[in-house]
């Protein structure tokens, strides 16, 4: 007569199955998260694009000029790293102008990547006359190729893989 145990080949069998079942659900799990992500900076971008339009109407058409056509980091950034490796810098002037139009200044997730380390949101300027009648706003979303909102330009991460790199112009 057998015993009512399971056998070891049962066992086995029966973990190799959790496993599986483990393994899709964290894959699952992690696209959610990107796309959960992606969709936050795409929300913010909007928000930064109304701010922008907004400061437009109230000073004649012209958008924040923080003195150059550098890349600057827009948004609260209070670790003091911005950009692809801390790249960008923070415009104080720049988050003043923006401070009336928009509630809070997200300053955009931290991502690392084999290429390097991505934080925040870039805003360049692009001077005329001593005004700044145009500019582009830079973000990335993890994953690539992505479709950046704002019919965007998209380009891919120096390593080709790990993020898509938007740039929205004003027109």
């Amino acid at each position: 007569m057998r015993d009512r145990g399971f056998t070891l080949i049962e066992l086995l069998v029966v973990i190799a199955i959790i496993g599986i079942l483990s393994s899709v659900v964290l894959a699952s799990l992690n696209q959610a998260r990107t796309k959960g992500r992606n969709s936050s900076v795409t929300q913010q971008i909007r928000e930064y694009k109304s701010a922008l339009e907004l400061y437009a109407l109230d000073h004649a058409g012209q958008y924040p000029d923080p003195g150059s056509n550098v890349l600057y980091c827009v948004g609260n950034d209070a670790d003091g790293i911005c950009g692809v490796n801390g790249n960008m810098i923070t415009s104080s002037a720049l988050n003043t102008a923006l401070s009336p139009y928009i509630p809070s200044l997200p300053a955009g997730g931290l991502q690392n990547f084999p290429s390097g380390t991505l934080e925040g949101y870039g805003y360049q300027c692009m001077p005329s006359g001593g005004s700044c009648p145009s500019y582009t706003l830079y973000w990335f979303l993890v994953g690539y190729p992505q479709t950046c909102a704002f019919s965007a330009t998209p380009s891919a991460a120096p390593d080709g893989t790990s993020y898509t790199i938007c740039a929205l112009s004003s027109s």
